[in-house]
C-alpha cells in the first residue's frame, strides 16, 4: 500500500515535530486462525490466533535516508485459549 500525505514525527534538536510526509509505503501480511481441539479430546476448547508482520518505508525529510514509520510495530500477535463448557449457554 502506498500512501500520500502521511503524518510522521520528526526528531529535531532534542524535540519532536509533527508533519506531513509526501509519500510512504506499508507492506505486510496477516494470519487469522482457529484451531478446534475437540478431535484431541478437549471438548469445547479452541485456540484463536491473529498474527501480523509489516514493513514500513518513508524517506526522512531531514536526512534523505529511508527509515520505518515512527512508533510503528513491525510484528504483532494475539493468541488465546478458550473453553466453552458443554451444557451452558
Amino acid at each position: 500500500m502506498q500512501s500520500t500525505g502521511a503524518q510522521e514525527s520528526i526528531l529535531v534538536c532534542g524535540g519532536e515535530l509533527q508533519g506531513n510526509i509526501a509519500s510512504a509505503k506499508l507492506l505486510g501480511a496477516g494470519w487469522n486462525s482457529t484451531i478446534n481441539l475437540d478431535p484431541m479430546g478437549w471438548e469445547g476448547v479452541r485456540i484463536d490466533m491473529n498474527l501480523k508482520a509489516e514493513r514500513s518505508y518513508i524517506e526522512d525529510p531531514l536526512t534523505g535516508q529511508e527509515r520505518p514509520f515512527s512508533n510503528h510495530y513491525d510484528r504483532s500477535h494475539d493468541i488465546s485459549l478458550r473453553q466453552d463448557i458443554p451444557g451452558t449457554d
